[in-house]
C-alpha cells in the first residue's frame, strides 16, 4: 500500500543545508506528494529531496574533454606572422588590435581583442592573456599639507577627542 502524504507528517529526506540525509517535517504537498520540507537538524526549509544528488555520493558524470581547434602556439604564429618591432608593455600605454607588444613575463604577444574597456587580450606562444591598458589617465595632483589654524582663531565648537575637550 503506498504511503499517504499529509503536512506536518514527517519523512526521511535530503536537506541541502546539512547535505545529508535527515528526518523531515513535510511543510507543503503538490499532488498528494511532498514539496516542501522542513530538516529537523538545522530548521531550514527547502525543496523535497528523496535521495542525495549523484555528486553527494561520490559518482561523477564523465565529461568530454575539449579538443582545441589549434595549438596556441601555431596559431600564434600565423597571428604575428610578418611583424617584427614590438613595443614594451605598460598598463599606462594605449594598445590598438593587431598591435605586437613584448611583456616581461609573457614575452612577445599580439592584441588581438579588446573585450572591455581599459582590457585587451593578447595572444601570447602559451596563450591568450587578458592585460590591462590606458590605465595612465591625467595624472593625479599630489595633496599638499593641512592649511594651518590660526592661534587666534575661534574654536568652530567641535572637537575630535572622545571627552568634547578643545
Amino acid at each position: 500500500m503506498p504511503e499517504e502524504y499529509k503536512v506536518g507528517g514527517e519523512l526521511d529526506a535530503w536537506c541541502t543545508s546539512c547535505r545529508l540525509m535527515k528526518w523531515h517535517t513535510i511543510v507543503a504537498l503538490v499532488a498528494g506528494k511532498p514539496a516542501k520540507t522542513e530538516c529537523h537538524g538545522c530548521h531550514k526549509q527547502h525543496q523535497y529531496r528523496a535521495q542525495p544528488p549523484a555528486s553527494a555520493t561520490g559518482v561523477k558524470k564523465p565529461r568530454a574533454p575539449k579538443a582545441p581547434a589549434t595549438t596556441p602556439a601555431a596559431d600564434f604564429e600565423t597571428v604575428l606572422a610578418g611583424r617584427t618591432e614590438a613595443r614594451a608593455y605598460s598598463p599606462n600605454e594605449t594598445f590598438a588590435l593587431g598591435e605586437v607588444v613584448r611583456h616581461p613575463s609573457f614575452d612577445v604577444g599580439v592584441v588581438t581583442a579588446a573585450p572591455a574597456p581599459q582590457k585587451i587580450e593578447v595572444t601570447f606562444r602559451d596563450g591568450k592573456k587578458i592585460l590591462l591598458h590606458d590605465r595612465g589617465g591625467a595624472a593625479a595632483s599630489k595633496l599638499g599639507p593641512a592649511p594651518r589654524r590660526e592661534e587666534g582663531a575661534k574654536s568652530s565648537g567641535t572637537s575630535d577627542s572622545p571627552r568634547g575637550i578643545k
